[in-house]
């Protein structure tokens, strides 16, 4: 039986369809993800240890004593669903989270990253009476993006799509430790950007009260709600020398231009416009700035222009923030921020400002000034980018065993260790 939500397709977050990138997209391929898998780990041990300071001081407050290290509990059996065993469209989940196959848009493909963390991560116990957190490891990005956009079906066993968001919200409210704490001490992740949708819009979750009550890795929000977090996440990103080489990768592409942006322009779409004043600047500067020289400006392959750009346009679309900024930083190219906002809906634990600039693209004088001030500050901001790099790489076989190590070496060294890319 088919169930009505508040959920209704077609529309991106303004309300017309999403904007996926402008770069061109390739068929088949499967490659590694070091550096995502722990970018995603980092950022499910950062949401626990911001739901576990919550449960931590309300348990000191009573006089109980907790272990320093959080022990958290993955819902299964029981009635809950084996989510790792969804298929979409008839492949598995290996194939369609793979960001060079194009089965599912990679950029929203988090849920995926943070419920494989959090079965593999030490601090999981197998008894609920022993956990001081609670993960549910819903995967709702993929359900909403199937109903809203692609119009296809991701499945466990004949649960699809909206089924499998009511499936976790009647799990929720039969479950005696979600209704102990009322989803207080719970953790589930929905950054897809209609899990941002609220009020009267009819891409909304608001029906879903015990999603709601849980603590969230979300959509471009860093905040507390009374005392539930909300923890921004970042797209999921893809690299250019982790590429396959029909598509423009290679382990070793020559930098030899300024900057790039590949990106849809959208004409027809106000919030665009400063993608394309910033081209047709980039491209008066080109003529102004000595050695100033563009990869490339606008839709179309996304590699080798990525790697072979030392600055890449971190640019608004129909939102502010973009998986391009992820593909920036796997490539090795420093992102040039054009809005102080997006460093507000990113996760809190990276010192983005020291592996980025900002500049003031309000009008064309503003911005060739700031490129020329730039140009001279590459290898620094460079140095803080390869090495956040080396810190991420630690672990090639299973970097979730030491996702605790790496981010305690995130919270204690200097400035240029950061856990983005």
């Amino acid at each position: 039986m088919r169930h009505r939500t508040g959920l209704d397709a077609d529309a991106g977050p303004d309300g017309s369809p999403e904007e996926h990138d402008g770069q061109d997209f390739p068929k088949n391929r499967s490659c590694g993800r070091l550096s995502l898998a722990v970018r995603l780990s980092i950022v499910f041990v950062f949401v626990v240890g911001c739901v576990y300071h919550i449960a931590r001081v309300k348990k000191l407050r009573k006089g109980w004593r907790i272990d320093s290290q959080p022990k958290f509990y993955v819902y299964s059996g029981n009635g809950w669903i084996d989510w790792m065993s969804m298929r979409c469209n008839g492949s598995s989940l290996n194939e369609v989270v793979d960001p060079w196959v194009g089965k599912i848009p990679f950029k929203h493909t988090d849920d995926y990253w943070f419920v494989k963390a959090a079965l593999a991560h030490p601090g999981r116990v197998s008894n609920p009476e022993d956990a001081d957190l609670f993960v549910v490891p819903a995967m709702l990005n993929f359900a909403l993006e199937q109903m809203l956009w692609r119009k296809e079906q991701c499945c466990v066993g004949d649960i699809c799509n909206a089924d499998l968001i009511i499936h976790t919200e009647m799990m929720l409210a039969q479950s005696p430790w979600f209704k102990r704490h009322g989803g207080k001490d719970h953790v589930i992740v929905c950054s897809h950007w209609a899990c941002a949708r609220t009020g009267i819009s009819k891409h909304n979750l608001d029906p879903f009260k015990n999603i709601q009550a849980c603590n969230t890795v979300a959509f471009e929000e860093n905040s507390m709600r009374g005392d539930r977090c909300r923890i921004a996440t970042t797209l999921v990103g893809r690299g250019c020398q982790d590429a396959p080489s029909e598509y423009g990768g290679s382990a070793t592409i020559d930098r030899n231009a300024t900057v790039v942006m590949v990106a849809s322009m959208h004409a027809e779409r106000s919030k665009f416009q400063q993608r394309r004043d910033i081209c047709k600047w980039a491209e008066h500067a080109s003529h102004v700035i000595g050695s100033f020289t563009i990869s490339r400006c606008g839709p179309g392959p996304q590699c080798p222009a990525v790697a072979q750009a030392r600055f890449g346009f971190h640019v608004r679309g129909d939102t502010l923030g973009s998986n391009r900024l992820i593909d920036y930083i796997l490539s090795g190219t420093v992102p040039i921020f054009t809005d102080e906002r997006q460093y507000d809906i990113l996760p809190p634990f990276v010192p983005w400002r020291n592996m980025s600039f900002l500049i003031d693209a309000s009008d064309e004088d503003e911005f060739v000034d700031a490129i020329g001030g730039i140009m001279q500050r590459y290898d620094a901001a460079k140095a803080v980018l390869d090495a956040n790099a080396a810190s991420a790489a630690l672990g090639d076989a299973g970097p979730f065993r030491e996702v605790h190590a790496v981010v305690r070496a995130l919270f204690s060294a200097a400035q240029t260790k950061v856990g983005g890319s």
